[in-house]
């Protein structure tokens, strides 16, 4: 039986409405254990924060979105291309921030065509949903 993975050189990401696949060298959803303190049963957490980790051009509007909109919102859909051509798509609203650590620059590379990279961490509002799509 061959495995239905999650493909390593495909995914689609929309900010909004828009595609932006040519601007990421990365994209993962994370998550963390959340420090609730008091927590009531009412809350229906799962105790987990969630948030997505992309690694963008600088320069570039993703890159810009975050340093010049901190603390909006935004919708992102990740579709996550598994091997037999179906997806996962994990949708969700994030709180859009600026990266830490290095906004602009970044270490020389003598070729002239590589790009700098920043890394932004962008927290789900609430657990992002999963949902599977067949394939075509």
């Amino acid at each position: 039986m061959a495995l239905n993975g999650l493909r390593a050189n495909r995914l689609s990401i929309l900010v909004g409405a828009v595609e932006k696949n040519y601007e990421c060298t990365s994209v993962a959803i994370s998550s963390e254990d959340t420090d609730a303190g008091f927590v009531s049963f009412a809350d229906t957490s799962d105790g987990k924060s969630y948030s997505l980790v992309i690694t963008v051009a600088q320069g570039d509007t993703l890159s810009l979105v975050g340093y010049n909109n901190a603390g909006e919102t935004r919708t992102v859909t990740v579709d996550f291309n598994r091997m037999d051509g179906s997806k996962i798509r994990v949708t969700g609203t994030v709180t859009v921030a600026a990266t830490d650590g290095t906004v602009f620059g970044g270490d020389v590379d003598k070729s002239g065509s590589a790009l700098f990279t920043s890394e932004m961490t962008w927290p789900f509002l609430a657990k992002p949903t999963q949902t599977l799509i067949a394939a075509p």
